[in-house]
């Protein structure tokens, strides 16, 4: 009889640990799915190549404190490895994050829309869970805090990978749309979304670099001993006078009329229907190539830019949230 009770108390405290397992886990991942919803930064957003539109996203309120908000569930995940058993932590944080993901994309069409980065994220917890126990036999000094960083970093790499892959395939599918979403975000920045009319910042910075070159020559020729050498007066003279000439309001004002008017025969040839991406293939042999991979190259730059964020704020930040909920959740776990 006290076995039979003995074995129904183990069972309580297993299941009262799962749950509380699983909630938290569940709550921690609505809280920044919520704020990953709020900030509107979808995945098809990232695709659209408006760089404006995307960095005003990145630099929200919304997107920040779904930055200060995400480690939370890896901490929690790391901080339970260390007081309950593995089986325990793996079925809650099942549940929990299965749960919490799903709950998170049916609430908020964001998060739904990072649904194959969403199937590495459930992936990265219980490969978490199982390097923690691991690092926890391993490691001497400091053991919870380098597990805890170490652990965020594998989920991180795992979650990265799920980005590169879910970019590459979705451009992929689609090759052909997006290299030429990508022609005419390039060819709005530099040319303007309404023609080529000439702007006057078109023409006076290259007017002043084509002055300054040929001001350089001169005083590079006439600098050199050949030069003070030189038995010719004559040449002396036309040197003398086109130095001087470079340096006249009339010199400049010449060049600057010359430099729109080769403006304004390109804005004819546009006007007339050249296909300036056709000329730019040509031009540049290089430029077929980026085109022919641009699925991979946007999937390397969204991944390396989470990558990036994530070392940067989710590591840090786990290791804060770790070692405060370390400390909570041991006051009412029950030790290994």
């Amino acid at each position: 009889m006290e076995i039979d009770n003995s074995v129904k108390g183990i069972a309580g405290i297993g299941l009262g640990a799962v749950a509380l397992i699983a909630i938290t886990v569940f709550l921690s991942i609505l809280l920044w799915g919520f704020f990953l919803g709020m900030s509107g930064l979808d995945f098809s957003l990232l695709l659209t190549f408006d760089f404006s539109e995307i960095m005003g996203k990145l630099l929200s309120l919304e997107f920040i404190l779904f930055l200060l908000a995400f480690p939370l569930t890896f901490a929690l995940v790391v901080a339970f490895c260390r007081v309950y058993e593995r089986t325990t932590v793996l079925a809650g944080s099942a549940i929990g994050t299965v749960l919490g993901i799903t709950a998170a994309a049916v609430a908020f069409p964001v998060v739904m829309s990072y649904w194959g980065v969403m199937v590495f994220y459930i992936i990265s917890i219980p490969v978490m869970i199982s390097f923690s126990y691991v690092k926890f036999l391993e490691l001497k000094k400091l053991v919870f805090v380098r597990t805890l960083n170490s652990s965020i970093a594998r989920a991180v790499l795992i979650i990265a990978a799920g980005l590169f892959l879910m970019t590459a395939f979705t451009m992929l599918s689609e090759k052909d749309k997006y290299v030429e979403e990508f022609e005419n975000s390039l060819f709005e920045n530099i040319i303007g979304g309404e023609g080529m009319g000439i702007d006057v910042d078109l023409v006076e910075a290259p007017t002043d670099a084509l002055i300054g070159a040929q001001k350089t020559t001169v005083s590079q020729i006439m600098d050199t001993p050949q030069y003070e050498n030189l038995s010719d007066p004559e040449f002396k003279l036309m040197m003398d006078g086109f130095s001087t000439q470079l340096n006249s309001i009339e010199y400049r004002e010449r060049v600057k009329e010359q430099l729109e008017q080769e403006l304004a025969n390109e804005q004819t040839l546009f006007e007339g229907g050249v296909d300036l991406k056709e000329m730019l293939r040509e031009k540049v042999p290089l430029w077929t190539f980026i085109e022919e991979y641009l699925w991979i190259w946007v999937a390397l730059i969204l991944m390396s830019l989470f990558s990036l964020i994530g070392n940067v704020t989710a590591r840090p930040l786990g290791m804060l949230y770790g070692f405060v909920l370390e400390k909570i959740i041991s006051r009412f776990g029950k030790e290994k």
